[in-house]
């Protein structure tokens, strides 16, 4: 935590909690989706 405050627009929002029904590309893009519904810094 320390480190990613370095990091101004890191964003922690927990697990990816699809991961395990999903193979890895459709995990990957499904949490760059979800994460471009955050307001852009």
């Amino acid at each position: 935590m320390e480190r990613g405050k370095k990091i101004p627009n890191l964003r922690y929002v927990g697990r990816h909690a699809e991961f395990k029904y999903w193979g890895m590309p459709e995990t990957v893009n499904a949490a760059y989706q979800k994460a471009l519904a955050f307001e852009s810094v």
